[in-house]
């Protein structure tokens, strides 16, 4: 299972059940990332994406699923899910947010494989990390 998240510098995911920010160029790189493979979301998630594709599929207990694909999460505690996640994918805003969901597993001691920067649209600079197991 691989995991999409948006975090702020404290691991921070939402804030009075709101996202914290959203940026077109972060959706934009997640459809590409993905590359056609199936995207797993909520409804609440869905609302990321400004553009909807074939492969994103939304369903509210898209977790247990199970399948093998990308599960794109904004507002789930993954604690439960744990031992499925085999990846991590965050895109941080390099910002520091009140929040009230944060991120429950442990990715600062995985292997971080990837670390790029690219400017967003509505953060100058947005970081994309890739953790792996």
């Amino acid at each position: 299972m691989i995991v999409i998240l948006c975090l702020d510098d404290r691991n921070g995911m939402m804030f009075n059940n709101c996202r914290q920010s959203r940026d077109r160029a972060v959706a934009a790189d997640i459809i590409r990332l993905v590359d056609g493979e199936k995207l797993f979301m909520n409804e609440y998630s869905s609302g990321f994406f400004s553009e909807k594709t074939a492969n994103m599929l939304i369903d509210e207990d898209f977790l247990s699923r199970g399948d093998k694909g990308f599960y794109f999460v904004e507002n789930n505690s993954l604690k439960n899910f744990a031992k499925k996640i085999n990846k991590v994918i965050v895109y941080r805003w390099n910002r520091v947010y009140p929040s009230d969901l944060k991120l429950e597993l442990p990715i600062n001691q995985w292997k971080k494989t990837i670390d790029a920067e690219f400017a967003g649209n509505s953060h100058d600079k947005i970081t994309r990390e890739v953790y792996t197991r």
